[in-house]
């Protein structure tokens, strides 16, 4: 690694004539907290007279013109928010020569054209915003101030920076209203030039780029600045930038923005992470995901595991989303297991969502549900003990990419706690989490009466109701006798729970037991009605009726395992829809092979609407070209009942079909013959009956 440290002033960092510090498009938006900015502020206020030592910066200097900072960019750009902070108070007093001195600082070369001129640039999220509103003159004309203006898009991306800025801006105005003045002019020429010649950075500047990630890596390597997101990002676009050219890093940067994108905003870049990592070995601690992540890409190379973590995030997304799915039975299990907090299976859900058709993945989500209430939500056992069994089932699932389900449905299964400690669990569960006990009596009242349109699921409309109110009065004293002395061990039982719609959850709020019974009577939800059955409610109620929810939800909550003798074993090799699909075709297998790539539900569901456009070029082939457009139309219809190797397979045809120049190119004669042959080899190999149009 061909390296050059120095120890360097800011004044000196910036004196380089025609030279521009670059952000690479890859690096994350300015960020800095309030916080930091105080902190900051504060230490220079207090010893930048005496000299301030911020830190090191990492330059990849491939073009010493334009060299990238690729660390050290939030601290490079609070101290140029700061400068202009203090050029724009110096302007305010009439300090001509001392705004021009450290206007110089902003400007590499003032001949250049357009945004060549600067000194610093920023990204692109935050480059418009940090060049009017910081580093234009103040007499320029693109210059602005007024944050308002901005469209709501651009205050949003840059939401941080210009917090900052104004809260520079006010530290600097309250330190100068504390001095006299006639010693505030002093006191700001004092200041730049302590900033700009006090202010120490040490400098690295490296040739490589690789070699700037991994001195960024190094640098880090303990984590305390950074997520092991930030440095796995850096460590594959080091490895990346080793053998490929800086374009190639931006794009897999973008590729990793688009992960961030998919997995969407508030999502645990690092629980994700971890959760992917926990598919393949099976112990991962939060600490170590960047180091175990090292290894990934030392066995896979960089931009595999990239690919792989975007598909994985597109799933991920839909887990933390579930609107996202884009089917209903998938998005209603995803969106159940988001209200039981069911983070932890995610880790068998990831292949499964790669692998199995929407109605596979669905039961299996639904047993993921079934697993994390039992175990989890009533039985109350740990993360750690559950973790290793949706390994196992992760695991069966990535290695036979999907072909084991029944294996890995077993494995959920046999962690199952047994129907005897589930009902001694429920029986002692109290208030606690109101999501769960709503999670639980509403999907009781749909399991017991699933004929009736009721929208107990609606939170708003549908409260959770104390029978024996929260507030013990007068009349439940009376009502409870020599009971009331068990009051508070009771009034959060579940026993005691109910759900009653806000219309009548409000009036019945502490009344008598036998007054609240006329509003349970008219209530549409039934597990509330069949209170009125009860002539007094107490303790010896509320244990009955909780140990009747307890059989109940047993029985809801219930799976039957698969039998043992239908279960293939560790050796048994499962033929694909696309193994049957190769023989079919035979010879041409490998010009048709590299478009039997990994897809979704839904590319394969949109690959239809490229068809109409493909069929305006065969002119001269017009009706056997229509008749193939016509079958793969019916072909790709079956979209919500594909398998992982069926989407592949389904994928490869169209994709086929869709490149005219492909093994007999089309516009000969005979050219869509080849096209033909793989179809109906297609519909053979998914046991479709041909359609009539290409059966002659």
């Amino acid at each position: 690694m061909e390296l050059k440290a120095e120890k360097q002033t800011l004044k000196a960092l910036l004196a380089v004539d025609e030279q521009q510090f670059r952000i690479p498009p890859y690096q994350r938006p300015y960020s800095w907290t309030r916080e930091q900015i105080d902190d900051l502020w504060t230490d220079l206020i207090e010893n930048v007279q005496a000299g301030h030592f911020i830190g090191s910066v990492v330059l990849a200097a491939e073009d010493d013109a334009r060299p990238l900072v690729i660390d050290g960019q939030q601290r490079l750009t609070t101290l140029m928010l700061i400068l202009g902070a203090v050029r724009d108070a110096c302007h305010a007093r009439g300090m001509t020569n001392d705004v021009q001195q450290i206007e110089k600082r902003f400007i590499a070369d003032d001949l250049a054209n357009g945004d060549a001129q600067f000194k610093f640039r920023t990204g692109n999220a935050n480059w418009p915003v940090f060049r009017d509103f910081t580093l234009r003159s103040v007499g320029d004309p693109l210059r602005k101030a007024e944050s308002s203006a901005l469209d709501k898009d651009m205050r949003a991306r840059n939401r941080a920076l210009l917090s900052n800025r104004d809260r520079i801006v006010s530290l600097l105005a309250s330190h100068l209203e504390h001095l006299p003045e006639p010693g505030q002019e002093k006191w700001l020429r004092d200041f730049w030039k302590a900033l700009l010649g006090k202010v120490e950075l040490v400098v690295i500047a490296v040739r490589d780029l690789g070699d700037a990630f991994l001195l960024f890596e190094t640098l880090n390597d303990r984590g305390l600045q950074l997520s092991a997101a930030d440095l796995l990002k850096s460590h594959m676009l080091g490895e990346i930038a080793k053998r490929s050219a800086e374009e190639d890093v931006d794009q897999a940067a973008s590729s990793w923005d688009g992960m961030l994108d998919d997995l969407g905003a508030g999502v645990d870049v690092t629980r994700f992470l971890r959760h992917y990592l926990l598919g393949y070995v099976p112990k991962v601690k939060k600490d170590s995901v960047f180091d175990q992540f090292k290894e990934l890409v030392k066995d896979r190379g960089a931009e595999s595991v990239l690919a792989d973590l975007r598909t994985a995030a597109a799933a991920y997304g839909e887990f933390e989303a579930p609107a996202k799915a884009g089917h209903e039975q998938t998005s209603a299990v995803l969106k159940d297991l988001a209200t039981l907090r069911a983070v932890t299976c995610y880790i068998a859900l990831l292949p499964a969502r790669r692998y199995l058709a929407e109605k596979d993945f669905v039961e299996f989500a639904r047993l993921a549900e079934v697993l994390t209430y039992r175990y989890s939500s009533v039985v109350g056992r740990g993360t750690n003990e559950i973790e290793p069994v949706y390994h196992r089932a992760a695991k069966i699932l990535h290695d036979s990419q999907g072909t084991r389900l029944a294996e890995a449905r077993e494995t959920l299964i046999a962690a199952m706690p047994d129907a005897e400690q589930f009902r001694v669990a429920f029986q002692r569960l109290e208030m606690g989490r109101q999501y769960l006990v709503r999670y639980t009596l509403q999907r009781i009242e749909q399991a017991l009466h699933p004929a009736l349109e009721k929208m107990v699921d609606v939170s708003t409309l549908v409260h959770i109701e104390h029978v024996m109110p929260q507030t013990l009065n007068k009349d439940w004293s009376v009502s409870l006798g020599s009971f009331a002395d068990q009051y508070q061990e009771y009034v959060n039982r579940w026993g005691n729970l109910t759900l009653l719609f806000a219309g009548l959850n409000i009036p019945a709020s502490n009344k008598a037991f036998e007054q609240k019974k006329r509003y349970y009577g008219d209530s549409q939800v039934k597990i509330t009605q069949e209170l009125c059955q009860y002539e007094t409610w107490g303790p010896e109620q509320i244990d009955a009726r909780q140990r009747w929810l307890a059989e109940v939800a047993e029985h809801v909550w219930r799976v039957y395992p698969v039998p043992h003798d239908q279960l293939p074993t560790l050796r048994y090799e499962h033929k694909t829809s696309l193994d049957d699909f190769r023989e079919r075709v035979g010879a041409l297998w490998p010009v048709i092979a590299p478009y039997a790539t990994d897809t979704t539900a839904q590319e394969i569901r949109s690959l239809a609407t490229r068809l109409p456009g493909h069929l305006a070029g065969h002119t001269d082939h017009s009706s056997l070209a229509g008749k193939i457009a016509d079958g793969l139309t019916e072909l790709l219809q079956g979209w919500e009942d594909y398998s992982h190797s069926d989407r592949r397979l389904v994928r490869a045809v169209a994709e086929y079909f869709l490149e005219p120049e492909d093994s007999a190119p089309d516009e000969l004669p005979g050219g869509l013959d080849d096209d033909r042959a793989a179809l109906i080899a297609a519909f053979a190999a998914l046991d479709r009956q041909l359609p009539s149009c290409l059966q002659s």
